[in-house]
């Protein structure tokens, strides 16, 4: 009786072995998993940013409205979410698209800057007088493009 007990501890030795092993597997599996997907997500996001270029083609601005406008042109490949476009003017966050203060227009209407287009950013600046004013619209993949505005 007494090889039957070693036999048995034994094998329950090995089924415990056998279940450590896959909660081990399983557990580096998820992992692995999660880590391929934001490796997958950077790797989009390092795409959208090569493949995307604006640039801001004109701007002006309204003394009396206290009002300035750039137009920018999507010149990339990535079709552009419009409201997620944040506008700063001198270095200072302004809004988002369509937020109080900044209204955007795409020429389709449909909130969506695809290559080629270009879109109105009219920016409410409350305390506008004659001087420069340095825009900068960012998109939502980090791009950015600089324009000054010279008021009166």
């Amino acid at each position: 009786m007494k090889g039957f007990s070693v036999a048995m501890s034994h094998i329950i030795f090995f089924i415990a072995t056998l279940i450590a092993v896959a909660i081990a597997v399983s557990a580096i599996s998820v992992a692995l998993k999660g880590l391929s997907y934001s490796m997958a997500k950077k790797t989009q996001v390092s795409a959208n940013q090569v493949s995307t270029v604006i640039k801001i083609v004109e701007g002006d601005a309204n003394i009396d409205q206290n009002l300035l406008w750039v137009y920018v042109q999507n010149l990339g490949e990535t079709s552009l979410d419009v409201n997620s476009t944040d506008v700063f003017v001198n270095g200072k966050f302004v809004g988002s698209c369509n937020s109080t203060d900044v209204t955007c227009v795409d020429t389709s209407g449909n909130y969506v800057l695809s290559p080629d287009e270009i879109m109105e950013v009219d920016i409410n600046y409350p305390s506008l007088v004659a001087g420069s004013y340095r825009v900068r619209v960012v998109t939502q993949y980090g791009v950015y493009a600089d324009y000054t505005v010279v008021v009166g």
